[in-house]
């Protein structure tokens, strides 16, 4: 007979909870690496069927804009329905998508598989980071997810990398076909191995359980509530912006290293994911613990995390795109990638700061449609603006870091807001 999994009456809880955060990493590592495949195999689409650049930016936003349409019904599904099953049903839905990538020819196939693959994925992040702030309260939150943001990362460089090494030496549908498996492989444990928290179990099992939760509510009447909160508001605008700007990076790194120091696929695939993801886990592990600290002096300490991240890989991101050296073109994605990281490390925990328990879901699946809207805008932005021949890579690159200015403002705000005992949701 198998024993129950642990629950916080059992002398193993402690253990099991960061067991969950370290499954759930799992499971995020294979998200993105499917998102970000695609992208290190950008040049050998376009010699072998002919795709431009403003075909290939359609191919690479069309997983957004689906990802960003379902992601209100997301986080409402995730604030009511069982969070276990919405994650593994999610995962075997994109990575059947991701497998039936192989069978493309056209851009219609690319961009098909690609937005469904969004619709397997959207369902993940409000149902992942809402199960796992029900295993860890304020104490350990941020760390927790934190960790498990890395996954982020580790799974960029992973899904660059091997895509770009397994198409260069085994044909550009390989690492597909191998990343589908991996998936469904991955959601069979993933049945065995998590039990879905109760609501709020974090709070009543360290003794600081929220008040009564408030009722659900529809994305109607969620959005003038939180017209009227300041300081998640500001959150979910610099959320948008974050994305609009470092999107088009991660999409197009890859091109803008081959093309600028010739390199083969394999080589821009890692050159342009390995250091900047690399640097950014560090970031991330370091701005979870620096925010839990900060937190517990100051309401405002992980909003205020997020600002030094903000306003510190901007002079960076602006050095990537204008150096010709290839030296100091590493050392600006190290440097971009450690502050970015203590953004990114932040940005649900910052949420879950300053929005009710019920409204966990609700406020992750809203501020993911608005922030890959604009991801999904600027990734195919700047293949248009370089078809065109408006501007160059280098200089369409080059202009997105001046939005950090206002990022840190409203993340200067908020915080404020916070600190000044303004952030009660009402």
């Amino acid at each position: 007979m198998i024993n129950p999994l642990p629950t916080p009456e059992t002398k193993s809880y402690k253990t099991y909870k960061w067991v969950v955060v370290i499954l759930l990493w799992m499971i995020c590592v294979l998200n993105y690496a499917d998102r970000q495949a695609v992208f290190s195999i950008f040049t050998i689409l376009e010699k072998t069927y002919g795709f431009n650049k403003k075909e290939l930016g359609l191919i690479g936003s069309a997983f957004m804009i689906v990802y960003a349409t379902l992601s209100p019904l997301a986080g409402m599904v995730g604030d009511r329905a069982p969070r276990k099953w919405i994650i593994i049903i999610g995962l075997y839905t994109w990575s059947l998508f991701t497998g039936l990538t192989t069978l493309c020819t056209k851009l219609w196939g690319f961009v098909f598989v690609r937005g469904a693959e969004g619709l397997g994925e959207t369902f993940y992040f409000p149902a992942s980071t809402s199960l796992m702030s029900d295993y860890h309260a304020k104490r350990t939150r941020s760390r927790a997810l934190g960790i498990h943001h890395t996954g982020t990362y580790v799974g960029t460089i992973f899904g660059g990398i091997l895509a770009g090494w397994l198409a260069q030496n085994y044909g550009w549908r390989t690492p597909f076909f191998v990343l589908g498996v991996v998936g469904i492989c991955l959601g069979i444990v993933l049945t065995l191995c998590i039990r879905e928290p109760k609501r709020d179990e974090a709070e009543h099992s360290e003794g600081t359980s929220a008040k009564e939760l408030n009722p659900h509510i529809p994305i109607r009447q969620f959005i003038p509530e939180l017209l009227k909160h300041k300081p998640a508001l500001a959150l979910v605008a610099v959320f948008f912006l974050a994305n609009f700007v470092t999107l088009p990076f991660y999409a197009w790194l890859p091109t803008f290293i081959s093309e600028k120091f010739h390199m083969s696929v394999a080589q821009s695939a890692f050159t342009g994911t390995f250091y900047l993801q690399g640097a950014s886990s560090i970031g991330a592990l370091i701005g979870g613990y620096v925010a839990d600290r900060w937190r517990n002096k100051s309401q405002g300490g992980r909003i205020f995390t997020q600002a030094v991240g903000i306003c510190g890989y901007a002079p960076f991101m602006f050095l990537l795109g204008w150096t010709p050296n290839y030296l100091t073109c590493i050392l600006a994605m190290v440097a971009l990638g450690v502050f970015k990281g203590l953004y990114d490390s932040n940005v649900w925990a910052a949420f879950y700061d300053v929005v009710p328990l019920s409204r966990r879901g609700t406020i992750c699946g809203f501020a993911n449609t608005l922030a890959w809207v604009g991801g999904s805008i600027s990734v195919f932005l700047v293949g248009f603006i370089v078809d065109k021949k408006w501007l160059t890579m280098s200089q369409t690159l080059q202009s997105f870091p001046i939005l950090n200015i206002v990022m840190a403002l409203l993340l200067l705000y908020a915080g404020r807001q916070v600190v000044r005992r303004k952030g009660a949701w009402k």
